[in-house]
């Protein structure tokens, strides 16, 4: 009987991702997987039935350790403007970075049926942009941002964030921003971010209540 250990599907998801990165989706094979791992199909079907699934799980550890990376910079400062400008650079030089813009074509060329898209934005994009989305209702239950929905809050700031940038990238339009650029996108970002959702405009804002169904509703 086979005793499957995290650390096997770690090395598994590892030998994956550099298959992906080099073939593409539709070209890598289980059977590439397995050989670049070193093991047996069989034990590779053991820990992800499908390629499918693999490749779910790919991307999911690649957001989940970036989302980590960008909420430690949102904790490291109790100033609002700060915390919001280092998370937006390290935000903007993330995604726009080769290996998210490759996940995001490969995805978008899979069919509809494949369910793959409906997971990756389920299991990966949306579980990422929540975490923000608590941090947001934090500062406003903590007074710092007038009342308003969390998740719209944070839509609007990662709309601000990317710019024209992620429409070039997948398009092949144009290169990625460089740090002079990045730094400058985030600043107005967030600028613009605190202008509609600070305290520093109409009082009544700062009492205003949401329309949208509670965050609580939309986590998972």
């Amino acid at each position: 009987m086979r005793v499957r250990t995290e650390a096997r599907r770690r090395a598994i998801v590892e030998a994956a991702r550099s298959v992906f990165a080099e073939q593409g989706f539709d070209r890598a094979t289980m059977a590439e997987i397995s050989a670049r791992l070193g093991g047996s199909k069989s034990t590779l079907y053991s820990y992800f039935p499908t390629k499918e699934d693999l490749f779910v799980a790919c991307v999911q550890e690649d957001i989940d350790a970036d989302t980590g990376e960008m909420m430690d910079q949102l904790r490291s400062t109790q100033d609002v403007r700060e915390a919001l400008e280092r998370f937006g650079k390290l935000y903007l030089a993330t995604a726009t970075a080769p290996r998210p813009i490759a996940n995001y074509r490969m995805v978008a060329a899979m069919p509809p049926e494949s369910g793959v898209g409906q997971r990756f934005y389920d299991q990966g994009l949306r579980r990422g942009w929540l975490r923000l989305a608590a941090f947001l209702e934090e500062l406003i239950a903590a007074g710092s941002l007038r009342a308003a929905d969390p998740w719209v809050m944070t839509m609007h700031l990662k709309g601000m964030l990317e710019s024209e940038h992620m429409d070039q990238l997948l398009l092949n339009a144009g290169a990625a921003p460089d740090r002079a650029t990045i730094a400058r996108r985030a600043r107005d970002a967030v600028e613009a971010f605190l202008r509609a959702y600070g305290l520093d405009g109409d009082p009544q804002l700062a009492s205003a209540t949401s329309s949208e169904p509670a965050l609580k509703k939309r986590r998972v």
